[in-house]
């Protein structure tokens, strides 16, 4: 064997072990990420479950928003004063902004059923659909870089308006 077969084969075998070195740092650098990504998954239900869990529990130990809820869901916002308005609006943002940023993040995968689940527990209330309404652009907005949600709250929108209408 001449010294440029040997020069070939070294080279070969020296790409060869190379490249699977590559595939191998390949393979470990996608566990890592898929790691990574279920526990940020875990990390922002974990966070979702735990606002979701403190904002129901102020609305049944908070006296005075217990109150402005229970105005506000037959009656909607014409039944608060100006200070429960205000309360009232930011209790709507937050429930509205936990829920567009699970969605701009992609949790659940966007499973629709999972926003309208939550989306009907909230525009159940007559004040919260006429929040909505007035501030649609603004959900708008701030889901634009990923669309979906919207459309998704009108339909629940129209469902609850309807359910207050006939009763069902």
């Amino acid at each position: 064997m001449e010294l440029i077969e040997i020069a070939q084969l070294v080279t070969g075998l020296a790409t060869l072990i190379v490249a699977s070195v590559l595939i191998w740092q390949m393979i470990i650098q996608k566990k890592t990420l898929d790691i990574a990504h279920t526990d940020s998954e875990v990390l922002i239900t974990m966070n979702s479950m735990s606002m979701n869990a403190d904002m129901q529990l102020a609305s049944v130990t908070n006296s005075n928003l217990s109150d402005i809820l229970f105005r506000s869901k037959k009656n909607g916002r014409k039944a608060l004063d100006d200070k429960e308005k205000d309360i009232f609006s930011q209790w709507c943002w937050m429930q509205i902004g936990r829920l567009a940023t699970e969605w701009r993040l992609g949790r659940m995968d966007n499973d629709s059923t999972y926003y309208e689940i939550h989306l009907m527990n909230h525009l159940i209330n007559k004040g919260a659909r006429e929040h909505y309404i007035e501030n649609r652009e603004g959900l708008k907005l701030g889901t634009k870089w990923r669309e979906g949600l919207v459309e998704i709250a009108d339909m629940v929108h129209e469902k609850a308006s309807k359910q207050e209408k006939t009763g069902v």
